[in-house]
């Protein structure tokens, strides 16, 4: 018994960013609804610290040209996140083209997708 919670420990330490799902799952749900500052930044943030430990690994994905693409969008989805971010704390809606536009990039099944491969491949 106790070689099954060490063998469940250590799956949990080695992969943790399965654990970023979290809250993206938590964002997913209330994007049935709508589409809120608190799931772009958990959506964003999320697949920031997923690849972060993996940066240079993840440099040849989406690479056109020499250009990191890939890195070029989580980065930009860092801006949105903390665009998010600062106008929850200070009570301040965005356009909803800002909205339409995080969902369409920075949605829960992309973010949980990037998550997902960043805590099994990498």
């Amino acid at each position: 018994m106790s070689n099954v919670i060490f063998d469940l420990i250590s799956l949990l330490v080695k992969h943790y960013q399965l654990f970023l799902i979290l809250p993206i799952i938590l964002a997913f749900k209330a994007e049935k609804h709508y589409v809120g500052r608190a799931s772009i930044l958990a959506n964003t943030v999320g697949m920031f610290v997923s690849v972060a430990p993996y940066w240079d690994a993840t440099r040849s994905w989406l690479n056109i040209r020499g250009f990191p693409l890939f890195h070029a969008y989580v980065l930009l989805g860092l801006v949105f996140g903390l665009i998010a971010f600062l106008s929850y704390i200070f009570e301040v809606s965005q356009e909803g083209d800002f909205y339409v536009f995080t969902f369409i990039l920075y949605n829960s099944v992309i973010a949980g997708i990037v998550c997902f491969i960043a805590a099994l491949i990498l």
